[in-house]
């Protein structure tokens, strides 16, 4: 709490928020459907209008809503209804919302995604028309009505919203307002201001292409048994990420592949070496250590198979710490994630894109062809061991004994290949595939001939670049409001956001003081704060205050983390613009 009243306090306003349709639109997608009605659905909370409180909405693709209470009273059939936004029919009686009602449509250019979306809490209630045209026009827009629970609404418009239709006549028309299901009473100009004496509230453009709040908001507050009416110039509420981070590094994966007879890895170690961004990988001496008696078989039985065994100590890994190995029958050692489907035919981009972070001897290896043959894993000296001893390769019965070898308290792993008689048989199926990646889609550095590395190659364990984003809108008093550091490396498990009153786009170049490749994306004038990292993860949350004051605020900011990457070891995030706002 200290903390996010430092952050307000320093805050002052930088810029007005004009567009409230500059973030992807959340909550549920009614659909695209043109000329529709959608059945009612709740609203969140008790809505009160002229005196009766209501549950439930039954929103139009047209810019308006009927209010409810388990569809009473009901709407009507949607055709020729919606299309006609006629006096007569805003007056027929039932109580409805008009954020524009025109004849609008979702556009089918814009594909599946365009059409109305409603989003409901406790405390509010909004409803998106999203790229939407009129009738027989191709200009796109968007527009929205947000229901509070204090009984207040809130209207929308982006700069393209107007009437028309080219259908003309009363088709043409637009109604924004309120009614209770009364006399309509006068229209008035809402553009001005003002207060009504009546629950029902209204203007009707009458004339296409004469709506004049666009690129506006409108505030409707319940004054007595009237309205108190006001354009808002500030309030949306957004949250947009620019620039891009840096630290995206060189390598998260090492390999080599080896066609049938062409393996030369006998009698080789391979070692990685763990450091605090990912391994230096290199030759080195290494010891095969015989499986004692009390060495447990893996997926004993199963030619194709694989089982995960329990680690006495967490063991350090890309990511944070492992206590758990999933080993294969093929060759494989995964340090995290859900085991997947056994693959007896490797290849590089199969090892590049495996889903789980893994070390790799991968062969079709089958126990099955002689009963010498032991796939066994045990712990001993703080050591974990994963040992194929006398496995024959498919097909053949010529064996091959190779060992992963698991420090668990440096985290340094090691490959002793000792006998290969099998994978260097011409008459093999399919290839060796030799190496390690990072869990998910990498890139493919090349190939390295691991049999003589010479200059140790190095694989980091993050190469995506710092990324910094935000869950939520900051929305005057929501809760759910946070931003998010992400592929933090995992170095010092601290990160850090810095508040600005300025964006900084494009961004200032920090080469100068040591982190090269990176760039501020704010001039980080207002603070900054510490944040915990949780494997690779930083999370701020920022609650708002219910002040109508912070109306309008807005800041950037953006995120640094100590990693190897830099002379400085410090990389930076992409910067994010904050509206506060309804």
């Amino acid at each position: 709490m200290k903390t996010t009243c430092f952050v307000f306090a320093l805050l002052s306003p930088l810029a007005v928020a004009q567009n409230c349709f500059d973030t992807a639109p959340v909550g549920s997608f009614l659909g695209s459907a043109s000329d529709v009605i959608y059945p009612p659905r709740p609203i969140g909370f008790a809505f009160p209008l002229g005196g009766t409180t209501y549950a439930d909405i039954g929103v139009s693709d047209h810019g308006l809503v009927f209010l409810s209470n388990g569809g009473v009273p009901p709407p009507p059939l949607a055709v020729p209804f919606v299309w006609t936004p006629s006096l007569a029919n805003f007056g027929s009686g039932r109580p409805i919302l008009a954020a524009l009602w025109t004849d609008m449509i979702p556009d089918p250019a814009a594909g599946p995604t365009a059409g109305v979306y409603v989003d409901s809490n406790a405390t509010r209630c909004r409803i998106e028309w999203r790229d939407m045209v009129n009738a027989g026009f191709g200009a796109r827009f968007n527009l929205a009505l947000t229901l509070f629970a204090n009984g207040n609404l809130r209207f929308d418009y982006d700069p393209a919203v107007t009437n028309e239709s080219f259908f003309g006549g009363v088709s043409a028309h637009g109604i924004v307002g309120v009614t209770a299901g009364g006399a309509l009473g006068a229209p008035v100009d809402l553009s001005a201001g003002g207060t009504s004496v009546g629950t029902t509230v209204f203007e009707n453009w009458t004339v296409p292409d004469t709506f004049d709040l666009a690129d506006r908001s409108l505030l409707l507050v319940p004054n007595g048994a009237g309205w108190t009416y006001s354009l808002l110039t500030t309030g949306c509420a957004s949250a947009t990420d620019y620039g891009a981070g840096c630290g995206v590094g060189g390598a998260d994966s090492v390999y080599e592949s080896f066609a049938p007879s062409s393996f030369d890895l006998a009698g080789t170690t391979i070692r990685w070496v763990r450091t605090a961004d990912g391994y230096r990988v290199q030759n080195g001496v290494g010891t095969y250590v015989a499986p004692g008696p009390t060495a447990a078989p893996v997926a004993p039985g199963q030619v194709d198979g694989q089982q995960q065994f329990a680690l006495s100590l967490p063991m350090p890994i890309p990511g944070g710490t492992t206590t758990l190995l999933n080993i294969t029958t093929k060759g494989q050692v995964e340090l995290r994630g859900t085991p997947q489907a056994i693959d007896f035919t490797p290849s590089v981009n199969e090892l590049l894109d495996w889903p789980n972070t893994a070390f790799h001897c991968w062969h079709d290896f089958d126990r099955s062809r002689s009963v010498a043959s032991r796939i066994v894993f045990e712990e001993v000296g703080g050591f974990a061991y994963a040992t194929w001893s006398a496995v024959p390769s498919f097909g053949l019965v010529a064996p091959n004994t190779v060992q992963w070898q698991f420090d668990l308290g440096t985290g340094d792993v090691t490959l002793v290949v000792v006998t290969a008689l099998g994978m260097v048989n011409p008459a093999i199926a399919n290839n060796t595939v030799v190496g390690f990646s990072i869990g998910g889609v990498s890139s493919d550095p090349g190939a390295t001939n691991l049999g003589a590395i010479g200059t140790p190659v190095v694989v980091e364990d993050q190469v995506a670049p710092l990324r910094l984003t935000t869950t939520g809108l900051p929305r005057l008093g929501s809760n759910q409001f946070a931003f998010q550091l992400s592929a933090v490396p995992p170095l010092v498990p601290v990160a850090f956001l810095f508040f600005g009153d300025t964006v900084l786009d494009p961004g200032s170049p920090l080469d100068a003081f040591g982190m090269t490749g990176c760039a501020a994306w704010t001039n980080g004038n207002l603070g900054s704060v510490a944040l915990p990292v949780i494997v690779d993860t930083a999370r701020f949350s920022l609650p708002i205050p219910s002040n109508p004051g912070l109306v309008g605020l807005t800041f950037s900011t953006m995120g640094v983390a100590f990693s190897l990457r830099t002379p400085r070891n410090l990389i930076s995030s992409n910067g994010t613009r904050v509206a506060l706002g309804f």
